[in-house]
């Protein structure tokens, strides 16, 4: 499963799950094992610790990640503060 998030200038214009990475265009791809997933969406870890250590891989530009560090943790922290249902 993917999912594709259009963030911009501080907020988030679109969220989509997706069949594949060719449908859209992107600058940059994290990709992990579900428990791993799990793990930052439940608040453990910290997305940059689990970016770095490797648990989560990124291809693209890493840079513009560093650029946005927090963003990234916004993302990350609001997704820990949501009620979430896991599926397999």
């Amino acid at each position: 499963m993917y999912s594709s998030l259009d963030v911009h200038d501080g907020g988030c214009r679109e969220v989509a799950i997706l069949d594949g990475l060719d449908e859209r265009e992107h600058g940059f791809v994290i990709t992990g094992e579900y428990d791993k997933w799990k793990k930052l969406v439940e608040g453990e870890g910290g997305v940059i610790n689990v970016l770095v250590s490797g648990e989560l891989a990124v291809d693209g530009d890493v840079q513009r990640i560093l650029r946005y560090t927090e963003a990234a943790v916004d993302l990350a922290d609001t997704s820990a503060s949501l009620d979430s249902r896991f599926v397999v």
